[in-house]
């Protein structure tokens, strides 16, 4: 009798008659309550019905009445993963697979979950399985996220190339392989692919300022949305990538520039950090003024900053829009690490005059014209498929380089004539290695300019 009712609720539920459906299954469970199998069949009919809260509780009643149920663990976990409950999801994947490998859901969601907590090594078995029982693009593409973390960049490559074999249009594939070719150095399949990604979307932000940096044409700044992007991922690993792996010194090189001129600063001064990130400049300028705004267009890199303290307001904001709410009224502006995404850097010199008062400080890194050359990755046989002969694509515009990085990089005869003309004084500038790149110093130079007293 039980069996039969199991069999006519399922049968039911193939056809969408809900209310019979359940009618059946609970009759089940009231003939036999102690039997998994009602328990686990309810829950799939709920969940089928978007009830999840409902099937997971008839999901984990049949784990209770039998705790080596695979298929109800693998249900287990698939609600969990609709609550956002992550961790528990990946507890029932793991116990189902234990008990049954050959469950495709369960080794597919768990592969994805793992992914995404960027637990790579673990998830590649998950996920290869599942490719080989079902080929797709998404575990395809996941698995190509998977080598690209663990550093096996050939077989990531390939992967990415095999899925634009087999969809042409996919975005994502064609942004991920460019960036990898552009890690490896190949700069003419980066610049295809990046090309490729615009063709397929041509509002994609970062593909078209690739585009610029690689194939030599102007620009004035890396776009918003670009930054944006780039620094609401990057927000989380921040801090320990650039003081870890990239070795940056830029806030302590500003602060020992800056120490001389800091006695017209008090208790009563307002500073702007401009482009401040997660508040790594903070700790270095705090102490010599009263106010502290940090301002960037990063959401989450603000939240970090938030987290870390220093600041007395935050603005997310565009630096140039922030600048024109604070007409005279600001005594130290501060931007490390900020003009390598502006290039033409003329607003950002004329908003800062305006926002200082008289005898206000402005403090700035800049990396040199000529740190990167594009010459040394392009290698050979480029030639103008990109845009032009290596030398020309090494853009300079008056002092201005956009790099292969996608960074700008500024000449001093640059920062001095555009200082010259905003009515900038250059009280201090120094050379000096703001971090590295891939083990190799990056240089730069850092500078303090006042807006003289009229």
């Amino acid at each position: 009798m039980i069996q039969e009712l199991n069999k006519q609720g399922l049968s039911y539920a193939r056809e969408k008659n809900w209310p019979e459906a359940l009618k059946c299954l609970e009759l089940a469970i009231v003939e036999d309550p102690t039997n998994p199998i009602s328990y686990n069949n309810l829950g799939s009919v709920f969940y089928r019905q978007s009830q999840i809260e409902q099937a997971l509780g008839q999901f984990l009643k049949a784990i209770e009445l039998y705790p080596n149920y695979a298929d109800a663990h693998a249900n287990a976990g698939h609600c969990y993963v609709l609550q956002e409950k992550i961790e528990l999801a990946i507890q029932h994947y793991q116990i189902s697979l234990q008990l049954n490998s050959d469950n495709l859901s369960a080794q597919h969601n768990l592969g994805m979950l793992l992914v995404q907590k960027k637990d790579f090594l673990e998830a590649e078995p998950h996920l290869y399985y599942s490719y080989q029982k079902d080929p797709n693009n998404e575990t395809l593409f996941h698995l190509a996220l998977i080598y690209a973390g663990l550093g096996r960049v050939s077989e990531a490559l390939a992967c990415y190339e095999r899925i634009l074999e087999i969809d042409q249009q996919h975005e994502n594939a064609a942004h991920n392989l460019a960036t990898l070719y552009l890690q490896e150095k190949n700069i003419e399949k980066a610049y295809y692919y990046y090309q490729h990604t615009v063709k397929i979307n041509p509002h994609n932000m970062t593909a078209q300022h690739m585009v610029h940096a690689l194939g030599g044409e102007p620009i004035a700044e890396a776009p918003r949305l670009y930054v944006e992007s780039l620094f609401d991922q990057y927000a989380e690993s921040y801090n320990t990538h650039v003081k870890g792996v990239l070795h940056y010194h830029v806030p302590q090189h500003i602060r020992r520039l800056l120490t001389p001129f800091m006695e017209t600063l008090s208790a009563q001064s307002i500073g702007l950090d401009l482009g401040c990130g997660t508040g790594l400049m903070a700790p270095y300028i705090q102490d010599v003024i009263g106010k502290l705004i940090g301002v960037d267009v990063s959401h989450a890199m603000l939240q970090v900053a938030e987290q870390q303290g220093g600041y007395d307001i935050l603005l997310h904001n565009d630096i140039i829009e922030a600048l024109k709410d604070f007409e005279s009224q600001v005594h130290l502006i501060v931007a490390a690490d900020v003009f390598v995404y502006l290039g033409q850097l003329a607003p950002v010199f004329e908003a800062s005059f305006r926002a200082l008062d008289k005898k206000g400080l402005f403090s700035f890194s800049i990396e040199q014209a000529g740190c990167y050359p594009l010459s040394s990755l392009r290698g050979e046989g480029l030639g103008r498929s990109a845009g032009g002969t290596d030398e020309s694509k090494k853009i300079q515009q008056n002092g201005i380089e956009l790099q292969a990085s996608g960074r700008f990089t500024h000449s001093l005869e640059y920062i001095q004539q555009l200082s010259q003309i905003t009515g900038f004084s250059i009280l201090a500038s120094e050379h000096c290695v703001l971090r590295e790149d891939e083990g190799a110093p990056v240089n730069g130079m850092v500078f303090v300019l006042e807006k003289p007293r009229k």
